[in-house]
């Protein structure tokens, strides 16, 4: 597991994605001849003699444990790792240790000890797979007592480290995989003192805090011994050889000394005795090789063939009872015969429920898909065309063919690059997707849900659904996959089913059918085949285990058909697979009709039907015919949250930027384009264009040449706020233009408000002054209030005028969805007032007392709710930090990988002095720097004279891009038991209340206590007085102490970045060396209010300042207008649009409280009618004026709308 363990990711369904070309050879899949009551498929590859090294390896085993008590039984609680090999073909679920965090372990019972047990040491045997290369240490204690320390050797060996309870710990290496890790034996020995007899004894495996991946898995076999001592006394395994007249007969080496004797056509050989020769028993036979019949017979046992053809020519498998018998013979310069009798109770036992016709009703469906990533296999153009060759083309070749086909397309950019490539294949897509022979998924691609906001979640279905309907005929997405990405956002079920998508297939969850609700009581019925892998590794097995796993999941689907009609899914996905023919393997399911007890007693077995089919087909059926199915609410967080915003910074404050660009843009496009529809066109194509660009990064971020694929995705995500920046300018230009405005006043300046409700903010423009114009300046209101201004940066002409200067003012009141007017003018009555005295210990204004001291913030003093905002013992408030951050931005851990205190280093540390940048009538600016380990710190601190905020800058200056660094600030504030909660899109989340309370399979946290979280626009903590939110302009923010001081308080903080790696064994590194720079806002109010949560909004989507905008011949608009607005506080609209369909203005707006909501629109355009459609605009029914949505719902209006 280094690097986030490659040779986990080679062999298993468990990367982001896999390679290319480990899946061509290990999904091989030859036609398979049909079976009746026995499989006629080869069972295993290789020389003959495999199953003779798997036997003597039993009995060596058996050898040393034979005393040995099962060292497994139950587990109690840690993590799972699945799918990873063990010595047992049927055993791959297993417990997994990591050395990381200090508590990646897990605890589980073993075997009772019998109560006569008479030693004074008693040793537990578990089957086990182990890390040979990392070798860090791992500690095990007994019933709770500690019992040894011990870390794996190179040579597979352990070295027990600390021996406290004088305890033992070997491990048994049989062989190793291709990482060179351990796959064999653990035996634990423990003294009699340490447990109960006649009672199991608990035992906890728990890696040392090393920031390692290093590992142990213990598997969950509760019969390791007993199997050893099956395979020791019933199993066989020979290889028989012809040479000459005599057949030489090889055995495992424990033979050695039992009685054989052959039966060849009816002719009996002379009995012999088994001689041990090396690594082999071996006994000869003058007797002629068979062409009919051939029986061996060892310790009154006896193996006997017929030979249908009778040319002594076989390949056969057998099910009788608890054996599975395997035999392969063929003449080839001499008979040659692989006999084996495996002890596998398994395979009959899966059949024993369909010996009566209860599950014959039901049916097995096949969903054949392809996992996609962008990129992460390889460049982004390599991908695109393998998903051209590899994938689609065959499919398209195939599914023409056969009517019986499925290929399951996860979503629309797949079909976008592939039309691209060939235009002329748009008739062929549309046939097939509407005789359901394929199908796709209803998003654009398959996003990080939590890294984007409100609208682009809505884009990925216009841009995947929507569009595809149009261009196919019609057809309509259901089913939205995204099954890679470990999180799922609060709003995504209300999102999916108001457009018109009933259902979800993830994965990395835990196994299963539920329904998965949003808080407004939407929901979909979701599918996770645990990890989306999973069913691919058994069904790319020999014939027989592909059958039995198939029953297998009839039974475990069982659980959500009670009285039904099971429908048990079966996905075949991998990373860039191309599609695999079932069809013969569902022959043989469908054909496979009894098969033999012990006694050769041929016994009917009744399976349900196997069809090949698409999600389309199967999602429906299966919430019919089910009838007992969950439902789950609320948020997942997403584990990988470090390999977005932490991981890309510059990347990621492109796409949050373009995020408010752009829904803004849209909003007064809509608004110029009502006042003239000719000249102001509204421009859908660069819509278009900007909002693919915005949404384009998927979920593969890095992976094999990273560099490559995340400057493409960054490269988009500029482009998309060039474009909204561009196509807001555009709007809000023409709208000033035909503004009347009284020039005599001074030089306009009009600031628009993108937000829907009415706001007061702090603008700062640059102004350039004609000279002699301008010495004085001031800023007026439209109606002529002279208000305060604080010039910086001042440039002078030569007679003394002012040349250039930054100008700050705050704005008050500035109308919803709309604008105001400012006037800059010359002010000759005046001389330029200074501010309020100020100095460098504390700062007070009518709303805050902050104190300053040496290395930061000591204290900020709420005067309106008389409180002391932060507890500053360890962290002053703002404080920048670093500590060690080792991990990666995705990968197969099961919960997010922790910083730790490694070089930790803090800004308070070094006391830098703070020193006044500014100061006059509107605010004052404080500055502190301070080199601190790999960066220089420079943090400024704004407080505005009349605003209750405080406002945040920090620069990461000649950050040196060091490996595993992070960084953070922290704002330790002054509560007991804080209700911390984060903005998502379309909504909030309350930490500990708003999650659903696991994910399962891997990820065995509690979801409310996963951190850290990304974040739209803000976090804050809450106590019953008082509410303190934080905004951020990075994506991940968290509340929990990161250090070894916790005083159990909150702790806000904001990630600024992380310098992790890709968890591809060739992927980048994410080190960011340069300059970053980071701002917010911090603010305090009442509980229960959410003016703290507008504010953070405020300040990541500022008003959008024009200056001297062009004057129309034809301005008719007054100097200040909302044109929409809305009367509910707790209302907020994300974007107003022209209708795709219609020359209608379309409203999108969200409830942020749990109670429900009347809404009335006001308008300076006359709204003629209303319509309520879905997300994505279909389906407009009439509404009232006056609006309804629900607690925390998404509605969408369609508005009739005049000049």
């Amino acid at each position: 597991m280094k690097h986030q363990s490659r040779h986990l990711v080679l062999r298993i369904a468990c990367s982001i994605c896999f390679s290319l070309f480990v899946i061509g050879s290990a999904f091989a899949n030859p036609d398979e001849p049909t079976p009746s009551k026995s499989f006629n498929t080869p069972f295993h590859e290789g020389g003959g003699n495999g199953h003779i090294q798997e036997l003597n390896v039993n009995h060596r085993l058996y050898n040393i444990g034979k005393n040995d008590i099962e060292g497994y039984k139950e587990m109690l609680s840690g993590s799972e790792f699945f799918l990873y090999p063990s010595l047992r073909e049927d055993i791959n679920v297993s417990m997994i240790a990591r050395a990381t965090t200090g508590e990646m372990g897990f605890e589980f019972l073993t075997g009772e000890v019998p109560e006569n047990y008479a030693t004074d040491k008693v040793t537990f045997l578990m089957l086990s797979d182990i890390d040979l290369n990392l070798r860090e240490s791992f500690d095990i204690h007994v019933n709770d007592q500690p019992l040894l320390t011990f870390n794996s050797n190179e040579d597979g060996t352990l070295s027990v480290t600390d021996n406290p309870g004088n305890g033992a710990a070997e491990y048994i290496l049989v062989r190793r995989d291709g990482n060179g890790d351990g796959i064999g034996v653990f035996r634990l020995t423990v003294p009699t003192s340490y447990i109960q007899k006649g009672k199991s004894a608990k035992i906890k495996f728990n890696g040392h805090k090393k920031n390692s991946n290093c590992w142990v898995m213990i598997f969950k076999a509760t019969d390791a011994v007993e199997r050893i001592k099956k395979s020791v006394f019933t199993e066989a395994a020979f290889v028989i050889k012809q040479k000459n007249d005599v057949l030489y007969v090889d055995a495992p080496t424990h033979f050695s000394g039992k009685q054989v004797y052959l039966v060849s056509d009816g002719k009996k050989s002379k009995r012999k005795t088994f001689k041990a020769q090396g690594e082999l028993s071996k006994a000869s036979f003058a007797i002629e090789a068979p062409k009919n019949s051939f029986t061996i017979v060892y310790d009154d046992t006896e193996i006997a063939l017929e030979f249908e053809k009778g040319d002594g020519t076989m390949s056969k498998t057998d099910i009788r009872g608890k054996y599975l018998y395997h035999h392969r013979t063929n003449y080839n310069n001499g008979w040659f015969a692989s006999l084996t009798k495996l002890y596998k109770p398994e395979f009959f036992e899966t059949y024993d429920d369909f010996f009566d016709k209860k599950y014959e009703d039901g049916l097995v469906s096949i969903m054949n898909s392809s996992h996609q990533d962008i990129a992460w296999v390889d460049r982004p153009e390599v991908c695109i065309i393998l998903r051209d060759t590899l994938l689609l083309k065959p499919v398209l070749k195939d599914a023409f063919i056969r009517d019986d086909y499925g290929f399951d397309i996860e979503d629309g950019l797949m079909l976008r690059e592939y039309l691209e490539r060939h235009p002329d294949s748009k008739e062929q897509l549309t046939t097939l997707l509407n005789k359901k022979l394929i199908s796709v998924g209803a998003t654009y691609n398959c996003p990080y849900e939590d890294m984007y906001d409100a609208e682009d979640q809505v884009r990925q279905l216009y841009l995947g659904k929507k569009w595809v309907k149009k261009t196919f005929g019609g057809y309509d997405s259901k089913v939205y996959w995204n099954v890679d990405v470990p999180g799922k956002s609060l709003q995504t079920p209300q999102i999916l089913k108001k457009a018109g998508v009933d259902y979800m297939v993830i994965s990395r969850h835990a196994k299963g059918m539920f329904h998965w609700a949003s808080p407004d009581g939407s929901s979909v019925f979701t599918y996770s085949p645990g990890h989306y892998g999973n069913d691919l590794l058994y069904l790319s097995r020999d014939l027989n285990n592909k059958m039995k796993y198939g029953a297998e999941q009839v039974l475990y689907w069982e659980k959500n058909f009670k009285g039904g009609e099971i429908q048990t899914p079966l996905l075949s996905s991998q990373d860039m697979l191309p599609a695999i023919d079932y069809s013969g393997f569902i022959d043989s399911w469908n054909s496979f009709d009894s098969l033999e007890d012990e006694k050769g007693t041929e016994k009917d077995v009744f399976l349900p039907k196997m069809e090949l089919m698409t999600m389309d087909e199967f999602m429906p059926l299966a919430e019919k015919k089910a009838t007992q199915v969950d439902t789950i609410m609320g948020e997942r967080p997403n584990v990988w949250v470090y390999i977005h915003g932490p991981g890309h910074h510059d990347a990621l404050t492109a796409s949050r930027e373009a995020s408010k660009l752009l829904p803004a843009a849209e909003k007064f496009h809509s608004i110029a384009n009502i006042i003239d529809p000719q000249k102001m066109r509204y421009p859908f194509e660069e819509f278009d264009e900007a909002w693919q660009a915005k949404i384009y990064p998927d979920h593969g971020w890095g992976g094999h040449d990273g560099d490559i694929t995340d400057n493409l995705f960054k490269e988009n995500l500029v482009k998309s706020r060039t474009m909204g920046r561009t196509l807001l300018n555009k709007g809000v230009d023409f709208i000033s233009s035909r503004i009347k405005k009284n020039e005599k006043l001074g030089i306009p300046i009009v600031l628009f408000n993108s937000l829907s409700w009415e706001r007061t903010d702090p603008v700062t423009t640059s102004v350039n002054f004609a000279k002699g114009d301008i010495r004085n300046v001031t800023v007026l209101t439209s109606d002529k209030k002279k208000i305060p201004i604080q010039t910086g940066n001042a440039e002078y002409h030569d007679d003394g005028s002012l040349k250039s200067a930054e100008i700050t003012f705050i704005a008050e009141g500035i109308p919803s969805i709309g604008y105001a007017t400012y006037y800059l003018k010359d002010d000759k009555t005046t001389a330029l007032t200074d501010g309020k005295m100020a100095n460098t210990s504390s700062y007070e204004n009518p709303f805050y007392k902050v104190s300053f001291e040496k290395g930061g913030i000591a204290q900020v003093y709420d005067k309106e709710l008389k409180k002391e905002l932060f507890t500053t013992d360890n962290f002053k408030a703002g404080d920048v930090f670093t500590l060690q951050s080792v991990g990666n931005g995705a990968g197969e851990f099961g919960d997010v990988q922790q910083p730790s205190m490694v070089d930790f280093d803090k800004v308070s540390l070094h006391d830098p002095e703070w020193e006044i940048l500014e100061n006059g009538p509107v605010f004052t600016k404080y500055r502190l720097e301070q080199k601190i380990l790999h960066a220089i710190v420079r943090q400024d601190v704004t407080l505005y004279h009349d605003l209750k905020r405080i406002y945040f800058d920090v620069t990461l200056r000649n950050w040196s891009g060091k490996l595993y660094r992070e960084f953070r600030t922290a704002f330790p504030v002054n509560m007991d038991n804080a209700e911390i909660a984060h903005e998502v899109p379309f909504g909030r989340v309350r930490v500990g209340k708003d999650e659903i309370k696991t994910a399962g399979e891997r990820y065995t946290p509690l979801c409310k206590d996963v951190h850290p979280r990304a974040i739209i626009d803000w976090i804050s903590a809450t106590d019953n007085e008082i509410s303190v939110t934080l905004s951020s302009s990075v994506a991940a923010a968290d509340w929990i102490d990161p250090t070894e001081h916790s005083s159990g308080k909150a702790v806000l903080q904001n990630i600024l970045l992380a310098s992790r790696t890709s968890c591809h064994w060739e992927g980048n590194e994410y080190s960011q060396a340069g300059n970053h720079n980071f701002h917010n806002v911090l603010t305090s109010n009442k509980a229960g209010s959410i003016q703290g949560q507008k504010i953070a909004k405020q300040k990541n989507e500022p008003l959008h300042v024009v200056l001297h905008p062009d004057t129309s011949t034809k301005a008719f608009l007054p100097e200040s207008l909302s044109f929409f607005a809305i009367d509910t506080e707790d209302v907020m609209i994300s974007t107003i649009k022209k209708a795709e369909d219609s020359e209608d203005i379309i409203a999108r707006m969200y409830n942020v409280k749990d109670s429900d909501e009347k809404v009335n629109v006001s308008s300076y355009f006359d709204i003629k009618s209303y319509r309520q459609t879905n997300i994505i605009e279909e389906d407009p029914k009439p509404v009232s004026p006056e609006l309804q949505l629900g607690k925390y719902a998404i509605e969408t209006f369609s508005l009739e709308v005049n000049k």
